[in-house]
């Protein structure tokens, strides 16, 4: 039978990315994405990601499913455009704030949210994003990303606050399947062979 777990509190990092004019910035307290205006310093871009350890999940396991959730606590609106969830291929806590900046934007597209609110939101992850998590659980970390392509900006609870309003991964998962290849149907030869005949074999196959 499936097991669903949320692997996030034994090892975790939330941080927020902000690249402009001055350079990068960090913040631990909240997850931000989005873009605001600030100033003379322009348009600000903020990445937010979240960290995950993934240990509790058997390698080799078949991920059948996956949401990620997350508590906003404040917001310019409630946000119109799609907030997109992207699964960062590398650990996020041994790259260099830049690598991890750019690799949101480039990491696989695992799901969005359309509506931002205030409160619990969350987002069931699509077929790629839990086939991305599969693939990173021999290393045992999983880095996803948020983005926000608007003007708007959101802010969710990370560090501060209990471990039931941190961001979280649930993680529904089965054993390994495993996976054989068999013969169906012999082609060719087809009756009886004389005895030095060259044949070319051939067979429908299934894969069990």
């Amino acid at each position: 039978s499936d097991t669903t777990v949320h692997p996030n509190y034994s090892r975790y990092v939330w941080k927020s990315l902000t690249y402009n004019v001055y350079g990068w910035s960090f913040s631990s307290y909240d997850v931000r994405w989005g873009r605001y205006d600030g100033g003379m310093t322009g348009t600000i871009d903020n990445r937010g990601f979240g960290r995950f350890d993934l240990s509790p999940v058997p390698n080799g396991s078949d991920v059948t499913a996956a949401t990620l959730g997350y508590t906003v606590y404040q917001q310019t609106v409630a946000l119109p455009e799609t907030t997109q969830v992207r699964v960062v291929p590398f650990d996020a806590v041994t790259a260099s704030a830049e690598s991890v900046y750019s690799g949101i934007g480039a990491g696989v597209l695992a799901g969005g949210r359309g509506q931002t609110t205030m409160g619990l939101n969350t987002v069931a992850l699509n077929a790629a994003g839990v086939q991305a998590i599969e693939d990173r659980l021999v290393s045992d970390t999983l880095t996803i990303g948020w983005m926000y392509p608007g003007t708007n900006w959101a802010d969710a609870i990370a560090y501060s606050y209990s471990n039931s309003s941190r961001p979280y991964i649930a993680i529904t998962y089965g054993p390994s399947v495993p996976r054989d290849v068999g013969c169906t149907r012999v082609l060719t030869p087809v009756g009886v062979v004389d005895s030095g005949a060259v044949v070319t074999p051939a067979c429908s196959v299934y894969n069990y």
